[in-house]
């Protein structure tokens, strides 16, 4: 074959070729990057989701729930309390 034939086979078909393929990486290239950057929106959004989530809970759990030291405190009161009525008792019925 001589070198006109086998250029003319390379242009003809090679080149569409090229072109196609230089194409679809071109468009698969931006649409990775467009699910990238829709991923990391989704990510984001989810993430201020988790932390307002979680500063609700906090707030929930400082509002609802006894610290160590008053819970020590509201026992020793009871105890106080109860003592003092077992005090009574006994001094009513004669005991004490």
């Amino acid at each position: 074959m001589s070198a006109d034939v086998i250029w003319m086979v390379l242009t003809g078909v090679g080149m569409p070729v090229l072109t196609l393929l230089v194409t679809m990486i071109w468009r698969s290239r931006r649409e990775d990057s467009q699910a990238v950057a829709d991923a990391f929106k989704t990510i984001s959004r989810e993430i201020a989701e988790t932390r307002t989530a979680h500063s609700d809970f906090r707030v929930y759990v400082a509002e609802k729930y006894v610290s160590a030291e008053r819970f020590d405190k509201l026992e020793q009161d009871m105890r106080d309390g109860i003592n003092r009525l077992e005090t009574k008792i006994d001094r009513l019925l004669g005991r004490g």
